[in-house]
């Protein structure tokens, strides 16, 4: 995993996680959960796995993304339970043990190791099925609690796009209040413990759906601690981009990654999914057919036409201008005078041209933009 940048997130997030005592220390804890909250793809599954995978001083951490969307409770709980099981194999033997046990108290039939192919056989699925979630995962965190309690640990649960979990489990009509009663139980749980065990879970939760984070607005301050996470800063953003490139022999120039940054934003997911396309779709082959080509761009810049140059024209002009020198590289001055254009409406035209091309040739709707990106940047 290609991790850029996110130090002062990690940090926050350790600090946030050391602030609770451990289960034997007779001190006061936050009610709090705390809620990461940001753009689908922005980097905030990246940012917990990295937090699961540097660890904190006597903390077991269990890691859940609910990834949906689930077909039924089956596929939910299949899903759930084989992450839990994935990430408490690493552990100690005791923990699989408890973990074992909640299972065969569950019906469900186990036999040798193989848990996760176990899950899914047709009788299990249907046991599985008939049961409530909720009360799943209250059997699961009380027996993990109580097991990090007799080790005097700290249990910290992530569950990542939680309202995949309860959008399956619960109507519309009915989501709402299911919302609360949750948010409330696992307050209490971080706050008091399960009432009957010293140990007590430490919850963080993570969502991209701005819907599900609206309907819990009312309970930030009372039961919610907020963390925003953005998009990378610019120059991050640049280093990731490089990094990807360079992690799949791919040639660049300074200007194509700076521009498309520029284009594309400090969103990793979007990056990533633009720079496996150009793999792809082979974007640095040579161009063939450059005439046809042109053609096509001068057509597409006569409907692009704007009466200011932006900052990023300037800077593109200017490295052009040392680019386009070769025989063998397309003249962007020749191409300006074919177009019958002002240079400077013809530079903020190509600008605007190049952000419109790029980001529909990431949503997928690729043609010749693939082309145009390469002339237009590179030559």
């Amino acid at each position: 995993m290609i991790f850029v940048d996110r130090g002062e997130e990690l940090k926050y997030l350790k600090n946030y996680i050391l602030k609770f005592p451990l289960p034997l220390q007779e001190l006061p804890r936050s009610r709090q959960l705390l809620l990461l909250i940001g753009p689908k793809g922005v980097g905030k599954t990246s940012l917990l796995r990295k937090l699961v995978e540097q660890g904190v001083e006597d903390t077991v951490f269990v890691y859940v993304e609910f990834r949906g969307p689930y077909e039924g409770t089956e596929d939910l709980l299949a899903d759930m339970l084989a992450q839990y099981i994935e990430i408490i194999r690493k552990l100690k033997p005791p923990w699989l043990q408890v973990l074992k046990k909640v299972l065969v108290a569950m019906g469900i039939k186990l036999l040798g190791e193989e848990i996760v192919e176990v899950l899914l056989a047709p009788e299990n699925k249907e046991i599985l099925s008939k049961l409530r979630p909720t009360l799943v995962l209250r059997r699961l965190e009380k027996e993990l609690c109580s097991l990090a309690g007799k080790e005097n640990s700290r249990l910290v649960i992530i569950y990542d796009e939680f309202q995949n979990f309860l959008e399956v489990i619960v109507s519309k009509d009915r989501f709402k209040p299911l919302l609360k009663t949750f948010i409330t139980y696992l307050s209490k749980n971080q706050e008091w413990g399960f009432m009957d065990i010293k140990g007590y879970p430490i919850y963080i939760l993570s969502t991209s759906d701005y819907t599900f984070y609206r309907l819990l607005e009312e309970y930030r301050g009372s039961y919610l601690e907020v963390m925003y996470i953005k998009e990378l800063e610019r120059k991050y953003a640049i280093e990731l981009t490089k990094k990807f490139l360079e992690a799949y022999n791919m040639e660049y120039r300074g200007l194509e990654v700076e521009y498309m940054v520029e284009i594309l934003g400090g969103n990793p997911s979007v990056i990533i999914e633009f720079i496996n396309k150009m793999k792809a779709t082979n974007t640095q082959a040579v161009l063939e057919d450059i005439d046809k080509l042109l053609n096509k761009v001068i057509e597409e810049i006569r409907e692009h036409v704007f009466s200011r140059l932006s900052r990023a024209s300037k800077k593109l002009l200017e490295e052009l201008k040392s680019m386009l020198k070769e025989k063998d590289v397309v003249d962007m001055y020749e191409l300006m005078s074919k177009s019958g254009l002002e240079e400077e409406t013809f530079l903020h035209a190509i600008n605007e041209l190049l952000t419109e091309n790029i980001l529909q040739y990431v949503n997928g709707k690729v043609g010749f933009q693939n082309n145009l990106i390469k002339c237009a940047i590179t030559g």
